[in-house]
């Protein structure tokens, strides 16, 4: 079974409002696949259908049984030290192992011809493979409607804490069973266990409490794993807190049990869609490298789309992946432009293409200065006209200017 699995490319085609898109998900230097991907732009560019995408390629799912047969959806994937392609559609799924310079020439920068997945399939029929076999990697999805680890929908804050709670309690229960605890004290014997088996509590503690110190609250692993003010000492429920952060926690705790919990692995997927929902701006700033730190030591790729440029700028513009429409109605990807660390107002208007709101005052403000001369044109044309419906769009117009 191999060890390793990273998404280098996806090539959409024929799918909802993808006509065809080539998004590239490897490093431009090193042609290696990214280790994070950041996927901005506005409402409507499929944001997160590619990130969905993904997440079925990786699980092995079908494209969608409401996108009909011509839609299909290649994904290049890097098992080990090797790439291999696997086309998607609701009838097919077929992988083949194309050699690297084709694969290249296939997807090279030839602008007089777009490549579809219909032309891949023709062109490197003879190099189709058995499904290579792709390693056993936790994978976590969260979006609005949608909670998953795997496959599976992921538990609710009660049951997740609650299950915790209970291995918690059947570990130190055996620990006190054990010949040589009979003798010791309640003390000792706590003291012991908490060394032996901090368990995913404890450890959990040190990430919840990064998000709960702002509210002057830290977290109790024993007991019933209450909350603690920090001002007061009173134990607070967690139903006591904003939906927002009720969420972002939860999402915590689900990631980190899904990594803490497995022996050290070098692959693993992570998809985190709007993720800025209901958090204040301080904590959009730290969330990624939250979840950066639960999945450092096991190399999970990560996959964002988000609205938020204070989440956008923490990831290398190369990694910042720009889905917006060309003139033709279609969307296009690009690499982000402004570098990592980029103040929020320069990575609205570069990557985000969001006009600063001084120019918009400036443009109004000459917009305003012309308005006279535009009103006295419209009136010359109303006083000119036969026509009642030529008529009726001059006084419109008219009135439209004068609301401005």
């Amino acid at each position: 079974m191999p060890d390793t699995h990273r998404i280098e490319r996806i090539v959409l085609s024929n799918f909802q409002q993808f006509p065809h898109c080539l998004i590239d998900l490897r490093n431009p230097d090193t042609g290696m696949p990214l280790e994070e991907v950041c996927f901005i732009g506005v409402n409507g560019t499929g944001k997160s259908s590619v990130l969905e995408q993904i997440h079925r390629t990786v699980l092995s799912g079908s494209v969608s049984e409401s996108n009909g047969g011509e839609a299909r959806i290649l994904t290049t994937h890097r098992i080990d030290d090797e790439s291999f392609c696997r086309v998607r559609s609701n009838e097919i799924d077929e992988w083949y192992c194309v050699p690297s310079d084709e694969l290249n020439k296939f997807f090279g920068p030839d602008k007089k011809k777009k490549n579809k997945v219909s032309d891949f399939c023709e062109r490197f029929a003879e190099f189709t493979v058995a499904s290579p076999g792709l390693p056993s990697a936790p994978v976590a999805f969260f979006s609005h409607s949608q909670s998953l680890i795997g496959p599976e929908t992921a538990g609710e804050f009660e049951s997740f804490l609650d299950a915790r709670l209970k291995e918690r309690s059947v570990a130190y229960r055996d620990f006190l069973k054990l010949p040589e605890n009979r003798s010791k004290t309640v003390e000792e014997v706590d003291l012991e266990f908490s060394k032996s088996f901090p368990g995913e509590l404890d450890s959990l503690k040190e990430i919840w409490d990064r998000v709960l110190q702002q509210a002057s609250l830290q977290f109790d692993p024993d007991g019933k794993g209450s909350l603690i003010s920090s001002v007061t000492g009173n134990e607070i429920s967690f139903s006591q807190l904003s939906p927002g952060m009720q969420n972002f926690l939860l999402r915590l705790g689900h990631v980190f049990c899904q990594y803490f919990s497995k022996e050290e692995q070098a692959t693993g997927f992570l998809f985190l869609d709007e993720p800025e929902s209901g958090l204040h701006p301080e904590l959009q700033l730290n969330l990624v490298n939250l979840y950066r730190s639960i999945l450092s030591s096991h190399q999970a790729q990560l996959f964002i789309a988000t609205h938020s440029p204070l989440i956008a700028t923490q990831f290398d513009p190369a990694s910042r992946v720009v889905l917006k429409f060309n003139k033709q109605g279609h969307i296009v990807a690009s690499r982000g432009s402004e570098q990592k660390g980029a103040e929020s107002t320069k990575l609205l208007q570069k990557d985000f293409g969001v006009e600063p709101l001084q120019s918009r005052k400036k443009k109004k403000k000459k917009k305003k200065s012309e308005t006279p001369a535009k009103v006295s044109q419209l009136k010359e044309a109303i006083q000119d006209t036969d026509d009642q419906t030529e008529l009726a769009e001059l006084i419109d117009e008219v009135m439209s200017i004068r609301r401005l």
